[in-house]
């Protein structure tokens, strides 16, 4: 880094530092712990999300199987696609999400502090 952007940095963490005292490598260490448990629980969330998805496309595949003894198989193609689409977005997002908390937490970890600042 060069001198005038590790100068800028000092000037924003400054206030930070200020409020936080002597607490601050605790205060660090608990943030950074805190960034693995935010990704636990995306890929908890990432991997329900993913049952879903396959259940609403079980369901589909069910509902084509077994027409002949429902009574409206478009019912279950539109809940079930709709299961599909919200289910692999919400996967998508939360487990990228989570690989982006365990592979660089401590970027999170400085986020929270330059928000707690403000």
């Amino acid at each position: 880094m060069n001198p005038e952007t590790i100068e800028k940095i000092k000037e924003v963490f400054a206030p930070i530092a200020d409020k936080i005292g002597q607490g601050s490598q605790y205060g660090w260490e608990v943030v950074m712990k805190q960034q693995y448990v935010v990704g636990i629980g995306n890929v908890i969330l990432a991997v329900f999300m993913l049952g879903v998805a396959i259940f609403s496309g079980w369901w589909i595949y069910l509902g084509f199987k077994n027409k002949d003894n429902w009574d409206s198989p478009e019912i279950a193609w539109f809940f079930g696609s709709l299961g599909i689409i919200i289910g692999g977005l919400v996967f998508s997002i939360s487990f990228y999400d989570a690989l982006a908390h365990f592979i660089n937490p401590a970027y999170y970890a400085l986020d929270f502090f330059i928000h707690l600042g403000k």
